[in-house]
């Protein structure tokens, strides 16, 4: 069966007339490459992953592709590193920090294959930008997940709640949270992280999280619009519309996740990696307010700085990620078998080509308001933690003591501390860690300060 169905996708490719796809002639000099990643799982998963490189070595015999195990009750992160020290870096990889990656000199600069490539202008532009940093491109997005709100239909419906679609108001989901918390269930989870939300959804020129402007490459938690999210946050928990002031086994009798295993949260804020999960409660995803598509969540590949073959390791990460057969052959395999092979994430062309965009909307067309938003990508924003110089520590594990910013900012989010005798020093702090960060990329690609 497995044959088979790698035939039925080789014959699709063909009948696609993908020219450059097509089996490569046997006098072709053989290729090793060698990929180390946690997105292909274990051997026995036999995932989508794997059935891509599979693929992938049945169109192009003369390319061995070799997978780096990683070890039982081994760390991935720490293998890596271990290999970086020795320069001996994976032809192909992952890693979960691009500046690292960058500083420590991991990853070869793609930028000669992308500039030449015209299908790298049907990656998503956020992607484009996540994956780029001083006009120099180091990384290929592979996937990417929608960040919002998941609304939980049966509990609507116990409610005789009219459910929220995408392109609701601000005001609409307060009124739904408050709504759908009764005796039996919550309105929202704890994690709604609204302060960090609220202001890209007002605010067309907030670039992602934490009111960040990319032109200024700063944050602001002196804003309005932040202080605004922070006081909608603590007027839910003083509502009692999520579980601060409780427990989840004190209000549902049992321990598990409030909203997909207990299925007892009538709106979440969530990645769209749920549909991935065995969770089978009745929910849809509708974005963020005003029509926002979501935070895009992305993962991406990178090509190790010492690989003698980049380029050609560049155009089987191009078939894994964004390249039109590649992704054909992705929905082709979810087509087959939906359970094993489905696809993850939206695609990172989303909106390039038609084709593709249909046969997605068709097999995620139990969710409609997801699809409404999956029309709507163009106006999603980008996460950044993972990608802009600092961000994470700026927000997240930098530190005014005796709190990291993270347990600070749900101290005023839960009216623990009151934002007024922080924002200054929070602000004034953060900018100068998304400063040091570019400054010392800058420095690393050999790029003068801008203090010269």
């Amino acid at each position: 069966m497995k044959k088979l169905a790698l035939c039925l996708i080789c014959s699709t490719i063909a009948l696609l007339g993908a020219s450059h796809l097509q089996s490569a002639e046997q006098s072709e000099p053989v290729v090793d490459i060698e990929i180390f990643s946690w997105m292909l799982g274990s051997a026995d998963e036999d995932n989508v992953e794997r059935k891509m490189i599979e693929l992938y070595q049945q169109l192009n015999p003369h390319v061995n592709i070799t997978i780096t195990e990683v070890p039982e009750n081994q760390s991935y992160n720490d293998l890596l590193v271990a290999r970086a020290q020795i320069g001996d870096l994976p032809d192909v990889f992952t890693w979960d920090d691009n500046i690292e990656a960058i500083t420590n000199g991991w990853v070869t600069d793609l930028t000669p294959y992308v500039t030449i490539d015209s299908e790298w202008n049907n990656v998503l532009e956020p992607l484009r930008q996540g994956a780029t940093y001083n006009d120099h491109t180091f990384f290929l997005p592979f996937r990417s997940y929608l960040m919002g709100m998941f609304i939980n239909n049966d509990i609507y419906d116990e409610n005789n709640l009219e459910h929220l679609k995408f392109g609701y108001t601000m005001d609409e989901l307060l009124y739904a949270i408050d709504q759908t918390t009764t005796d039996t269930t919550k309105g929202t989870g704890n994690y709604f992280p609204v302060e960090l939300f609220y202001p890209m959804v007002e605010d067309p020129d907030t670039y992602c999280y934490a009111t960040y402007q990319p032109y200024s490459n700063t944050v602001d938690f002196t804003t309005d619009l932040y202080a605004r999210g922070v006081e909608i946050y603590k007027t839910i928990t003083e509502n009692n519309n999520n579980l601060v002031n409780t427990s989840t086994e004190e209000f549902f009798g049992r321990n598990g996740w409030a909203f997909g295993e207990i299925g007892g949260i009538g709106n979440q804020y969530e990645g769209t990696w749920f549909f991935d999960s065995d969770y089978k409660i009745n929910a849809d995803y509708i974005g963020l307010p005003n029509g926002i598509a979501g935070v895009l969540v992305n993962d991406y590949y990178c090509i190790g700085a010492n690989s003698d073959v980049a380029e050609q390791a560049y155009e089987f990460v191009k078939f894994m990620s964004f390249g039109l057969n590649g992704v054909r052959n992705r929905l082709y395999l979810h087509e087959i078998n939906p359970t094993q092979y489905g696809f993850k994430g939206v695609p990172v062309i989303a909106g390039a080509n038609a084709v593709i965009d249909t046969k997605y909307i068709s097999a995620f067309s139990m969710y409609p308001n997801y699809i409404s938003a999956y029309q709507s990508i163009d106006t999603a924003k980008l996460e950044g933690l993972k990608e802009i110089p600092g961000l994470s520590m700026a927000i997240n594990d930098n530190t005014i003591e005796p709190y990291k910013m993270w347990e600070l900012r749900d101290a005023i989010t839960h009216g623990n501390k009151n934002l007024n005798n922080y924002d200054i020093e929070m602000t004034e702090l953060a900018n100068q860690v998304l400063a040091n960060y570019n400054e010392q990329l800058k420095k690393t690609m050999g790029i003068p300060s801008s203090d010269a």
